[in-house]
């Protein structure tokens, strides 16, 4: 059983969501929540207790200025501006980026909050004009203490998570961000500033890039990932580029997170990179997203080698193959019916029953070869993966094949 709380602003009529985000596993990205799963069996043990003061205490780092507000383990990174306890707001009333416990109470009774009938969720909302202090910007930081109801009394939890590996521990960041179409028309680019990323990332440089060398120690930073909210409007098969810098070769691997389920709905297989000193963009290969339904998704990316000072700002995606045309798809399906391929060991052959404009990529995208108005090719490829696109007016389709 998982536990789960949310979080809801209220600016001025419009509700949103702070979309939060649990480093601690793959599949939790994004889901506009926090989950926590408990590893004792004891029921008691996985749920919020009705009966007790704190549900959560939510601190707010409003101005992202550790020096304005109050220090906390394990987020010593942040200064806390503002606290909920129960259903009261309280502001940091002591000296100034200092540890003393000294909060001034704000407003009294003004924080709904409702638990759900089984005591495994809670729903706390807050109205934006209620942060008269310091004004509550569109970008802040926030933590999390959860209480959970433990055999022997109320059992505090901590998001983010402690982790004394890493040197700059705030809150998650709550900022705008823009979800990002993934369609054949478009070079959809995935931004440094636009991501989500893991709360213990340096984000000092957000907006020029990704600081994947953020531990204290570099055995660290394999624990260290970055997410886009994409819209994938067109399944296919998308040029992959990276804009980065490093001091080693290493490989990253990509993985999509179904937003509506939270689940994973794909992991890629892992892709090189080479060492790269001054920042640039280099070809990567293919995404071959041609499975996964049209709909919303996370585009999560972790690092393996931790020790590369890799340094990302930004992921480029071009569509190479398309899988819908102009015409029907029973239309598409006819002409791709009446084309033979043979294949025999290194020897690729074509037959179709009317002339197609031919042309054979590899999988990373590059063009092998071109054929205008043919009917019969045959021609010998090396062992591998590619990608044959015939077109024919308005007619367009890509088979991909193995030798």
């Amino acid at each position: 059983m998982k536990t789960k709380f949310y979080i809801i602003i209220a600016l001025v009529l419009t509700i949103t969501w702070i979309n939060t985000i649990q480093a601690e596993s793959v599949n939790n990205i994004i889901d506009n929540n926090l989950y926590r799963t408990k590893a004792s069996t004891d029921a008691n043990q996985q749920m919020f207790d009705p009966d007790a003061y704190h549900w959560l205490e939510v601190w707010f780092d409003s101005d992202f200025n550790q020096l304005t507000g109050m220090t906390l383990s394990p987020w010593e990174s942040a200064g806390f501006d503002y606290l909920i306890q129960g259903t009261s707001l309280y502001n940091y009333s002591g000296p100034p980026g200092s540890d003393q416990w000294n909060w001034n109470l704000l407003w009294q009774y003004y924080i709904p909050r409702r638990m759900s009938s089984d005591n495994y969720s809670v729903e706390y909302s807050a109205g934006k004009y209620l942060f008269t202090e310091i004004p509550l910007l569109n970008k802040f930081g926030i933590s999390v203490n959860p209480y959970y109801k433990g055999n022997n009394g109320t059992e505090k939890d901590f998001f983010p998570k402690k982790d004394n590996n890493f040197s700059s521990r705030k809150g998650y960041t709550v900022k705008p961000r823009t979800v990002v179409d993934i369609d054949s028309n478009l070079t959809s680019e995935l931004v440094s500033g636009n991501a989500y990323f893991h709360p213990y990332m340096n984000s000092s440089n957000i907006d020029n890039y990704l600081d994947f060398q953020s531990g204290n120690d570099y055995t660290s930073n394999s624990t260290l990932w970055a997410s886009w909210a994409i819209n994938l409007i067109k399944p296919s098969i998308y040029k992959l580029r990276m804009n980065y810098q490093c001091s080693s070769n290493g490989r990253i691997t990509l993985s999509l997170i179904d937003i509506k389920t939270n689940t994973i709905s794909k992991i890629f297989i892992p892709t090189d990179y080479n060492t790269n000193i001054l920042m640039s963009e280099n070809d990567l290969g293919t995404l071959d997203l041609t499975t996964i339904p049209a709909g919303m998704y996370m585009l999560k990316l972790k690092a393996s080698n931790t020790n590369s000072f890799l340094k990302i700002n930004k992921i480029t995606l071009s569509e190479i193959e398309s899988n819908i045309t102009s015409i029907t798809e029973d239309q598409r399906k006819s002409d791709s019916d009446m084309i033979d391929i043979t294949i025999h060991k290194q020897s690729l052959k074509i037959v179709s029953e009317e002339q197609y404009d031919i042309k054979i990529f590899s999988l990373s995208g590059s063009m092998l070869h071109s054929y205008k108005n043919s009917s019969q090719i045959q021609i010998n490829l090396a062992s591998g993966v590619y990608l044959i696109e015939f077109r024919k007016d308005e007619c367009r389709f890509v088979k991909k094949i193995v030798i």
